[in-house]
């Protein structure tokens, strides 16, 4: 074998034997690397099914991530609403306290 062949090329079931490689060890060498090949293959394919897996999960996940970036705006929104008109609410009072003729009796 070539030791500058890549590993990719070694796993394929196509690599050939020498001549002096009886005909059976090649046919087992055969097998075994379609075997293997075909055991790369399923692990691969299931490893990529995990990635999508997780590419969907994470997709959802941002998307709740951004509802709820939205619903805290608008939460934060509505507080400094309220504040601004609990401060405009205090400060009507307060004037109208100011002119407000208070009646004491006298016992």
């Amino acid at each position: 074998m070539d030791l500058d062949t890549p590993s990719e090329l070694l796993l394929t079931p196509s690599v050939s034997f020498s001549t002096s490689v009886s005909s059976s060890t090649s046919d087992v060498f055969s097998l075994l690397l379609t075997q293997l090949h075909q055991c790369h293959t399923q692990r691969v394919t299931e490893l990529e099914q995990k990635v999508n897996h997780l590419i969907k999960k994470f997709q959802k996940l941002l998307v709740l991530s951004r509802e709820q970036k939205e619903s805290a705006l608008k939460y934060r929104k509505a507080c400094q609403d309220l504040k601004k008109e609990n401060h405009a609410l205090k400060k009507a009072l307060k004037e109208e306290n100011r002119y407000r003729i208070y009646s004491f009796s006298l016992k």
